[in-house]
């Protein structure tokens, strides 16, 4: 395992949770999907090691045919709020998603990845996914 890497029962298999895993010199978290009602809900949340991270970080509805209710997704650095994202159904039912943007993570650093169901009470299943590197 690369120095400065937090060891974590999370880190060593494949799944899903709100955890970032470490893969040699790759960094993956799989939220899997998470039922999002109308209240702001954790797809992810994680704490860097003493590492750069550069990567991508995705977002959207699990199932594409569950398309039906708007959603905003949020991701914080530190409590920061550094990206947001609404989905608006009646123009995206049609295409794709997941949803990316390419970002840098600092050493040291809290990651929050949250989305609430806009639209309606009824939970959706929302995903996000960070994959990376460490520089």
């Amino acid at each position: 395992m690369p120095e400065g890497i937090p060891y974590a029962s999370s880190n060593v298999i494949a799944g899903t949770g709100l955890d970032l895993n470490y893969l040699g010199q790759k960094a993956y978290a799989y939220s899997g999907a998470v039922g999002v009602p109308n209240s702001e809900t954790k797809l992810l949340s994680f704490q860097t090691g003493n590492k750069i991270i550069s990567g991508r970080m995705y977002t959207g509805y699990c199932s594409p045919t569950s398309v039906t209710d708007d959603i905003a997704f949020e991701v914080k650095l530190n409590g920061v709020l550094i990206s947001a994202r609404y989905t608006d159904t009646s123009k995206e039912a049609n295409t794709i998603n997941m949803i990316y943007f390419t970002m840098i993570i600092p050493p040291y650093t809290l990651v929050e990845v949250t989305a609430t169901n806009i639209s309606s009470a009824t939970e959706r299943d929302m995903c996000a996914i960070f994959t990376g590197n460490i520089e």
